[in-house]
């Protein structure tokens, strides 16, 4: 008899930041993806929560427009991406062109 176990849950660390997006909308897919394209050098954790999904990495997590519209093909601005967020660990900083958090105010 064969048991699946579960992967297990990504260790916190006192560096983790996070975002959390708000998934209604269909939107979230594209975001993450997005999320995925400006960190490619970053070890991303995702856990979809049903109506909101937690997007975790250590240090530092960069979301910029320009990755953002090339995912959706729509004309989405940090504004956008603000309205998703329902929370974050870490220091953001936002601009017009991207969004920023980071641990420990690096």
């Amino acid at each position: 008899m064969s048991h699946h176990v579960a992967d297990p849950a990504p260790r916190r660390t006192g560096d983790d930041v996070s975002i959390v997006l708000r998934a209604g909308g269909g939107r979230v897919d594209l975001v993450i993806a997005a999320i995925r394209d400006d960190n490619p050098d970053v070890e991303l954790h995702v856990v979809d929560h049903g109506d909101l999904v937690d997007v975790s990495a250590c240090r530092r997590l960069l979301l910029t427009v320009r990755s953002l519209r090339w995912q959706t093909g729509w004309d989405l601005g940090a504004h956008d991406v603000w309205a998703m967020i329902v929370s974050f660990r870490g220091t953001m900083t936002a601009t017009a062109d991207r969004v920023m958090v980071t641990s420990g105010g690096r």
